[in-house]
């Protein structure tokens, strides 16, 4: 999976951040699945820590986090992938038996419905309250108009794209 923090590389969005730094994103998985294994996890030079039920208030808890530190709510932004920078990291999810394309489309059915969530939380940002955790929101259709993307959701896009694609390369 890569992921990026695009803060400052696309049209402006909320307070118009340029500088800030991605300390890590969650997201629900669709069931069945045949759950989180630490084993399956292999760490990036940033994420290095996978969390299961992973709290993020006041978007509640989320089925799986990925995060520069254990404390996915705040703590010290030092290990947290700054602007304009990659990471890679991969892990394994069993999905109990479906094919890799039923997969993928429960994902985009979840994120459309609302049934499942996705959210990106930044830390010093140069912009508005200094921190934010932002929900993805829709996921899977077009924008009407691309400029109005918020940078978080195309690092999930992105995120959940490459997990699909990994997905339907194992199968």
């Amino acid at each position: 999976m890569l992921i990026r923090n695009t803060t400052g590389e696309l049209a402006s969005f909320g307070s118009g951040a340029t500088a800030s730094k991605l300390t890590g994103i969650g997201f629900d998985l669709i069931t069945p699945n045949g759950g989180l294994f630490a084993a399956n996890f292999s760490a990036g030079a940033y994420f290095d820590t996978m969390i299961a039920n992973a709290s993020l208030p006041p978007f509640g808890t989320l089925d799986l986090g990925i995060a520069d530190n254990t404390n996915f709510v705040g703590g010290n932004a030092n290990g947290a992938l700054p602007e304009g920078t990659e990471d890679t990291l991969s892990m394994k999810i069993g999905f109990n038996g479906l094919s890799a394309l039923d997969v993928e489309n429960a994902f985009k059915a979840g994120f459309n419905d609302g049934s499942l969530n996705y959210v990106a939380r930044f830390i010093q940002v140069n912009a508005g309250e200094g921190s934010d955790k932002l929900n993805g929101g829709e996921c899977c259709g077009e924008p009407e108009n691309p400029q109005e993307v918020p940078e978080p959701s195309t690092v999930m896009l992105l995120s959940l794209g490459l997990i699909g694609f990994l997905l339907r390369r194992k199968s």
